[in-house]
């Protein structure tokens, strides 16, 4: 029987991490699904399985992060993610009836406009940091991931799985994306991870 090689697997996520991200930068917001699979199989432990960087002896590397140090804003805090602001001035006409529709907030990752300088443990990074605080709830990367993993077929991480199963269809689900897309840039910003998988 074969070894597996488990550096290669992870070099293979990271792969599909920035394929998915460029994806994401073209226009494909289901894009983050893709990497959402791929960060759960690169972090996710489990009892009954074990994530690549556990398979590595990577389980506690440094990873770049985009959250600032603590304390952090009670009620909302996005350190991933900014609202994309649309302004629209409609011409007026006599007798026209203020529209009432509302275009629900559209977000973006912070990629470069976010210099990346601290550095923090993989598990802290994963399942303690707050990606965003809504409404007074953290809600950590761990949480999005397996949200957006979990909607886009569960544990199997298949690259051929349709990228447009499960898109973003409400606005945490838009704000979650672009968080996945901030995700993809710190994980490829990070050299510890890069250096596991070979690069």
């Amino acid at each position: 029987m074969s070894k597996v090689n488990f550096v290669q697997q992870l070099d293979e996520q990271v792969k599909l991490i920035e394929a998915s991200s460029r994806e994401f930068d073209a226009g494909n917001k289901d894009a983050a699904n893709q990497i959402a699979k791929s960060l759960r199989a690169i972090f996710h432990q489990t009892a009954s399985s074990n994530s690549l960087l556990a398979e590595v002896r990577g389980r506690f590397i440094r990873l770049l992060t985009s959250v600032e140090k603590p304390p952090y804003p009670q009620d909302w805090y996005s350190p991933m993610a900014e609202i994309e602001g649309k302004f629209h001035f409609p011409a007026i006409h006599v007798g026209a009836q203020p529209s009432s529709v509302k275009e629900p907030p559209r977000f973006r990752p912070m990629l470069e406009s976010k210099k990346l300088t601290r550095q923090v443990q993989a598990p802290d990074w994963w399942g303690n940091e707050p990606a965003l605080i809504e409404q007074g709830k953290k809600v950590t990367r761990k949480v999005i991931v397996l949200r957006a993993s979990d909607k886009a077929g569960g544990d199997q991480v298949d690259a051929k799985t349709p990228a447009s199963a499960g898109g973003p269809t409400t606005n945490a689900d838009h704000a979650h994306a672009a968080v996945l897309r901030q995700m993809a840039y710190e994980v490829l910003k990070s050299p510890d991870l890069m250096k596991l998988a070979g690069r």
